[in-house]
C-alpha cells in the first residue's frame, strides 16, 4: 500500500522539486525587475487557480490519492515556470535597467528627505525649552 503509493508519488515529488527550484529563481528576477504585482497576480492564479482546484479533484473525486495530491502542486509550478520563463524572455532589458537606476534614486530621495526630516525634529526637541520656576523677583529660570 505505502510501497505503491510512493511509487506513484516519488517522480511527481521530485518533478515538482524540479520545476519550483527553476519557478523560484525565474520569480526573483521578476522581482527584481520591479514587478512584483505580476508575481502575485501569477501565483494566485497558479495555486487557486490551478493547483488546488486540480488537488482536490484528483484526490477527492478521482481517489489518486498522494501522487494526485502532489500533482496540483506540480501543475502550479509547471504553469508558473513557463509563465516567467515567457515574462523574462520578452523583457526588454534595457528599459528595465533604466526602470530600476530610476527606483534607485527616487528610494535614495526618499531615504535622504527620511534622514533630513529626522535631523529637523532632533534640532527641534534640542530647542525646546520648559519654564521651571520663577524665582521671588518674578524672573523665569530656563533650562
Amino acid at each position: 500500500m505505502i510501497i505503491d503509493a510512493l511509487d506513484y508519488c516519488w517522480p511527481v515529488f521530485l518533478a515538482y522539486l524540479f520545476f519550483t527550484s527553476i519557478q523560484f529563481v525565474c520569480a526573483g528576477v521578476v522581482q527584481g525587475i520591479g514587478n512584483q504585482g505580476f508575481g502575485a497576480l501569477t501565483t494566485l492564479i497558479a495555486y487557486w487557480g490551478i493547483g488546488i482546484p486540480i488537488a482536490s479533484l484528483l484526490v477527492y473525486k478521482l481517489d489518486y490519492g498522494l501522487g494526485g495530491l502532489w500533482t496540483g502542486p506540480l501543475l502550479s509550478s509547471i504553469f508558473l515556470t513557463v509563465t516567467y520563463l515567457g515574462y523574462i524572455s520578452t523583457t526588454d532589458w534595457n528599459e528595465a535597467i533604466q526602470r530600476g537606476i530610476e527606483r534607485a534614486r527616487l528610494e535614495d530621495e526618499a531615504r535622504r528627505l527620511r534622514d533630513k526630516a529626522r535631523i529637523h525634529e532632533q534640532s527641534q526637541r534640542d530647542c525646546e525649552f520648559t519654564i521651571h520656576e520663577t524665582d521671588s523677583e518674578g524672573s523665569v529660570r530656563v533650562n
